[in-house]
């Protein structure tokens, strides 16, 4: 099992509630952070951050006419990264569902 931390996040004029958890690989350490907001208007923030290893490769994506950040990419350079990816993305979308279906009841 591992640890899941209730965090507070601030991002773009928003404040939310979300959680937080490390996924270690054996070379790799991913922290993954999902938060949205408790009402309908849907407010989301998400996270990955690279903790350790060199095996994640995090990219932003422009905009070709204005030069705005749109999206981002992700590289997985070994099994054990890709594996790791899975799981912070599983995390994150588990626990959107679970907090968007407790405004959806």
């Amino acid at each position: 099992m591992y640890e899941v931390k209730s965090v507070g996040i601030k991002s773009n004029e928003m404040s939310l509630d979300g959680f937080e958890r490390a996924v270690f690989g054996k070379e790799n350490i991913l922290s993954a952070v999902a938060a949205t907001s408790k009402d309908e208007d849907g407010k989301t923030f998400v996270s990955l951050v690279n903790e350790y290893g060199d095996d994640i490769h995090f990219t932003v994506t422009k905009d070709t006419n204005d030069g705005e950040l749109v999206g981002f990419g992700v590289a997985a350079r070994s099994a054990d990264a890709r594996d790791v990816l899975i799981k912070g993305l599983r995390f994150i979308v588990k626990t959107l569902e679970e907090e968007s279906q407790e405004v959806d009841d």
